[in-house]
């Protein structure tokens, strides 16, 4: 009996623990390159195309956390890396709708059979950024971070203001990767 009253705790924090997010964006890396070794970085030049005013808030992102973590900015080839950054929309298929979906079952020698459907709710195709960081040594890709952000529609600068950061301290908290034993 006195393990019954601990259940529910137990199930609820099962329950949290599922919910948890987990670690933001997807990384890649070379893992032949031991990235303790590197403290310093320069950023490269956006490339051609890019939105200017996503292209300045990339590169403070991407400054403020690598000073904060106490990197060195250089330019030209004193740095140990150089930080290359991207920014793109893409339309996506949207993944969320309404769903119907019909039973079936059996009585005695009554039988019914039942199927679903998804109905499309709102748009069907949603505007995504796309956000991309390449370190490149040597002129070697070495690690690449990415991530996603769904655009609504009803982004303001203000919010990519603070949007655009947390995604990229999201992917630059997963430097230097762990490698699996």
């Amino acid at each position: 009996m006195q393990r019954m009253k601990w259940l529910p705790t137990l199930v609820m924090l099962w329950l949290l623990a599922g919910c948890s997010q987990s670690t933001p964006g997807s990384i890649d890396y070379s893992s032949n390159i031991d990235f303790s070794q590197i403290q310093s970085y320069r950023l490269a030049e956006p490339e051609e195309g890019q939105d200017p005013l996503m292209a300045k808030r990339i590169a403070d992102a991407i400054r403020t956390h690598l000073d904060q973590r106490g990197w060195q900015y250089q330019e030209g080839a004193a740095a140990a890396v150089s930080l290359y950054y991207r920014s793109r929309f893409e339309e996506r298929a949207k993944r969320g709708g309404l769903s119907i979906g019909i039973g079936g079952g059996r009585m005695g020698s009554n039988s019914s059979i039942g199927g679903g459907v998804t109905v499309p709710v709102g748009e069907d195709t949603e505007q995504v950024l796309i956000l991309q960081l390449d370190m490149v040594k040597e002129g070697q890709l070495v690690w690449r971070g990415t991530d996603t952000l769904s655009d609504t529609g009803r982004y303001s600068p203000s919010r990519w203001d603070s949007e655009i950061p947390a995604v990229v301290n999201g992917l630059l908290a997963q430097f230097p990767p762990v490698k699996a034993p």
